[in-house]
């Protein structure tokens, strides 16, 4: 059973940051990447991402290629760059800290899923530091292991 997907607000630009930082793409090729990363849980609508894309392109986060509207491509721009690196620090210092001071999280909020979550952060620390193709088997090992979940959250 897919679930909704909760989107933080401004959660999309920097998707979209992240996804221009790697390659040229234009609005529908991001729409259908997000759609892909988010293994079919979030789909944002063209209503939704092309004035996004206008709004990054007045803040010369991105850049616009092309002139025939069907044909336009966006690119990410030095100062788009800037701000995903300072964001990735922001992540990883707050990625440290929830680290850190796990055990008192545990303590003190008493969650009983703190041992999975842990699970996870080091699932993912670990993918991180991997290539590009170990990326892809560690990709394919997670989705087998959702698949997995998902049919023992079925069962009765």
């Amino acid at each position: 059973m897919k679930k909704k997907f909760d989107v933080i607000p401004g959660m999309l630009c920097i998707f979209v940051l992240k996804l221009l930082s790697k390659k040229k793409m234009h609005g529908y090729e991001i729409i259908n990447e997000i759609k892909e990363k988010t293994h079919h849980c979030w789909k944002p609508s063209a209503g939704t991402i092309y004035p996004l894309l206008r709004r990054m392109e007045e803040k010369k986060l991105i850049r616009r290629y092309g002139k025939d509207k069907r044909k336009i491509s966006y690119a990410i721009t030095k100062k788009g760059k800037m701000l995903i690196k300072r964001i990735d620090r922001i992540r990883e210092s707050w990625m440290k800290n929830f680290y850190k001071f796990n055990e008192v999280f545990r303590h003190v909020f008493k969650t009983p899923n703190a041992e999975i979550d842990m699970i996870l952060l080091e699932i993912r620390n670990k993918i991180k530091s991997m290539n590009k193709e170990k990326i892809t088997r560690a990709e394919k090992i997670l989705i087998e292991t959702k698949r997995k979940l998902e049919e023992l959250e079925s069962e009765s």
